[in-house]
């Protein structure tokens, strides 16, 4: 039983020792009928929320399936204020803005286990179970 049903059979009981049946039976009705409004006040709420969040984000959805990824609308994108003529893999990959980045053709595996042992023997010192076994390989 949750606390609140608990709570209300206790103010339930409070109302039989105050109040006659018939008017303990009005209260009882009026307090229904107050939490069924309020509770389709609520559900209200929340339907007209989650339609306007639905119409929002398929107004954005079709915003982004409009946009044209071609030579042209590239061209808009990406402005040119030098003298050197742009190619169109150039342009392309400066289209992509800053969240493109090249991948190295060499993975430096060397600086990656020395900055891993500067880390693990400074975490040895403050938990040392968690360190155990990782640098038995290298």
């Amino acid at each position: 039983m949750s606390w609140l049903e608990s709570r209300r059979k206790t103010l339930e009981g409070s109302i039989d020792q105050v109040l006659s049946q018939q008017d303990k039976v009005g209260v009882l009705s009026h307090l229904s009928a107050v939490k069924e409004k309020e509770f389709v006040s609520c559900q209200n709420n929340q339907k007209a929320k989650f339609d306007r969040l639905f119409s929002k984000s398929k107004r954005k959805a079709s915003a982004d399936n409009s946009i044209d990824l071609s030579g042209e609308q590239l061209k808009k994108w990406v402005v040119n204020i030098s003298k050197y003529k742009l190619s169109e893999p150039e342009t392309s990959v400066l289209a992509k803005g800053l969240n493109f980045a090249i991948a190295p053709s060499t993975i430096p595996i060397d600086e990656y286990v020395l900055s891993l042992r500067k880390h693990v023997v400074s975490c040895q010192y403050q938990k040392p179970s968690l360190c155990e076994g990782i640098l038995s390989p290298y």
